[in-house]
């Protein structure tokens, strides 16, 4: 059975799932009744129990009285069928989590997994075991900067994500953007940018994701990439011996987004993960972000990043503060905006925030806190 096959045969059986637990669910809340016998209605049985006099006269009532009535009982049928529809919504809502909570994994037999997440498949190696876990568990890796992104960005945005892994936050700006506009992702590592490829066309976005299989700096030309134990943390800087990967460094191409997308007329938001090298990359990015006055920029920020690429915190939000940019904090749940002093992120050990002009319009859409 091919992978194809695979994957429609889970979402058959998934669906089969969730419509006999509904059915389940429904049979168990009706009242029992016993064999051959029709349930009657509580309106009908009490209509019956009326004198004959009374049941005459209701059939002889006027239609205009009939008429003039109507208004005053729908209200009535409203307030009666409410508990009803409560419990019908109650119900709906359990089956749509249900099916969100079915995680599925097929490993494709060639070194990946399959994985449905909540943005759409995507393709993890099967030896990236953190990785994998996590988005068997919860079904993505950040759930905070994901809402934020889906408030953000609209049909026919330019998004731009830096470090884009396996395409998480990329399949989310595009459903967002209900796959009308343009995504430039960047993805340096070879095995990373292939399962990315893979999880565009997989979700229908070719038309919309150009991916580059490119390092992005503030300068042309060729870099080493460190492997990281983890895929997501391979970085253009040496990693600690307990981070490291048992692997070679390597080779990757270098480039900037002023070089890159030189024909780009603006971007809406900007996401970068970059493990250390964001400065550089800001750097390598002025002229975009200059001509984008309502750019909104998503920023891993890491301490621990800094200290081993040798930028100080001051120096590197500086490089945000002389293009006019300020920041919040993105809750990692719900990507809710909080402000909080740049002292305050000295002991972090990681967190993203937004940056935006003071006056522009991203601030509204995001939420500012």
């Amino acid at each position: 059975m091919g992978a194809f096959d695979r994957v429609h045969r889970e979402g058959v059986d998934v669906r089969t799932a969730v419509t006999a637990r509904t059915r389940n669910s429904l049979e168990s809340s009706r009242p029992h009744k016993a064999p051959g016998k029709i349930a009657r209605s509580p309106v009908g049985s009490w209509m019956r129990g009326l004198p004959a006099t009374l049941q005459k006269a209701g059939a002889r009532f006027p239609a205009r009285a009939k008429k003039a009535l109507r208004p005053h009982l729908v209200p009535l049928r409203r307030f009666m069928l409410a508990p009803v529809e409560q419990e019908m919504r109650q119900l709906r809502s359990q089956v749509e989590q249900l099916g969100a909570s079915q995680r599925v994994a097929i490993p494709t037999g060639d070194g990946d997994v399959l994985v449905r997440t909540v943005v759409g498949w995507v393709l993890c190696g099967a030896d990236d075991t953190l990785v994998l876990a996590s988005l068997i568990d919860g079904g993505e890796l950040e759930r905070g900067t994901r809402k934020l992104i889906e408030r953000l960005v609209k049909p026919g945005d330019v998004f731009v994500d830096v470090g884009a892994h396996l395409g998480l936050l990329t399949l989310a700006a595009g459903n967002a953007m209900q796959r009308s506009g343009s995504i430039h992702a960047y993805e340096p590592f070879r095995e990373s940018a292939r399962r990315l490829r893979a999880a565009v066309e997989l979700n229908g976005m070719s038309h919309l994701v150009t991916v580059r299989e490119t390092a992005l700096s503030n300068r042309v030309g060729t870099g080493t990439l460190y492997l990281g134990q983890v895929s997501g943390h391979h970085s253009l800087y040496p990693l600690p011996e307990n981070q490291a990967a048992d692997a070679s460094p390597a080779d990757v191409q270098l480039n900037s987004l002023d070089i890159d997308l030189a024909d780009v007329a603006h971007a809406d938001v900007i996401k970068i993960d970059a493990e250390g090298a964001e400065m550089a990359i800001v750097q390598g990015a002025d002229g975009l972000i200059q001509r984008s006055p309502e750019v909104a920029l998503i920023v891993e920020l890491g301490p621990s990043h800094l200290s081993r690429v040798g930028v100080s915190l001051e120096e590197w939000f500086a490089s945000f503060e002389a293009r006019g940019l300020v920041f919040r904090v993105i809750d990692r749940e719900t990507g809710l905006l909080t402000q909080r002093a740049m002292s305050t992120l000295r002991e972090i050990d990681s967190v993203n925030l937004l940056f935006a002009r003071p006056d522009a319009q991203a601030w509204l859409r995001a939420g500012k806190g």
